[in-house]
């Protein structure tokens, strides 16, 4: 239960995020991946020495099947992070929300490929009107969103080694960040020495939003990796059409994306498969 909980809670963080990612548009998208994953990393590692837990993170690192593991999480969630938030800075906000409702179906992909699990005639049924609303929207875009699906391929590979990964989310986000924490410092040296970077310009309020990045982001990654690790492939990708409906809400709404009837056609074909989706899930309870 309290699994099913924390995979709700951090996709609902998730679908409200690009609302804080948009305060700094004006920043580039690689120094805010930067500031992402330091920030991160620090709460992780924080965190990991409050649970003394840096014996597992040890031997997780020094054990190379643990290390190899670890660097190709890290690998889809940085790929994940940056075209995520190139997207929503960029307008892209309903390309996002788009890779994230195809993202729970590379997650049934690879669990079918690497897992127990097998799909059932609704089940396919939901994955044929969902691959059939995503070329509607392809159709309709005349060109492949790329956002979307570098979006869906890197979140549903990065789910699998989630649900595969058999250390604590803290210690597991710290092990991520060992790799990229480091790249990330020297891009920002980098940036800084040629043509500068936006903390510290002399924006206060900015300031504030680029160090809050850790706490923000952990928030949610720790709370799915968290749940991720205790429900089923199945459950997992389910929970995760919260996030890009409250997302699709929030491009609309708030930032009036366009959403003609192209699009709401494409949409809706998705979001009947989803519920498919659900119907079998629940009619599958014990």
């Amino acid at each position: 239960m309290m699994g099913l909980v924390a995979v709700i809670f951090s996709f609902l963080v998730w679908g409200l995020i690009p609302i804080y990612w948009k305060l700094m548009e004006e920043v580039d998208a690689m120094e805010l991946l930067a500031y992402r994953v330091i920030g991160a990393t620090l709460v992780a590692f924080v965190l990991v020495g409050l649970r003394n837990e840096f014996r597992i993170y040890r031997k997780e690192m020094s054990s190379f099947r643990g290390a190899l593991f670890q660097f190709g999480s890290a690998l889809f969630l940085g790929i994940n992070w940056y075209t995520f938030v190139w997207a929503i800075i960029n307008d892209r906000i309903l390309d996002a929300s788009l890779g994230y409702y195809l993202s729970p179906f590379v997650t049934i992909a690879l669990g079918q490929l690497f897992g127990k699990d097998r799909l059932n005639v609704l089940q396919w049924t939901a994955v044929g009107l969902v691959a059939f609303g995503t070329t509607v929207q392809f159709l309709l875009k005349g060109n492949v969103p790329l956002p979307a699906v570098i979006i869906a391929g890197s979140w549903g590979c990065y789910g699998l080694f989630k649900n595969r990964n058999p250390v604590s989310a803290h210690c597991s986000l710290a092990a991520e960040g060992t790799f990229l924490a480091p790249l990330s410092l020297i891009f920002l040296v980098v940036a800084w020495q040629r043509t500068g970077i936006a903390l510290g310009s002399g924006d206060a309020s900015l300031d504030a939003l680029l160090y809050s990045t850790g706490i923000v982001v952990s928030i949610p990654m720790l709370s799915y990796g968290f749940g991720a690790r205790r429900v089923s492939l199945l459950t997992l990708s389910m929970a995760q059409y919260l996030g890009p409906t409250v997302t699709l809400l929030v491009a609309v709404f708030i930032y009036s994306e366009p959403f003609g009837t192209g699009k709401l056609i494409a949409f809706f074909l998705i979001w009947i498969g989803i519920a498919v989706h659900i119907v079998d899930a629940f009619r599958q309870r014990p």
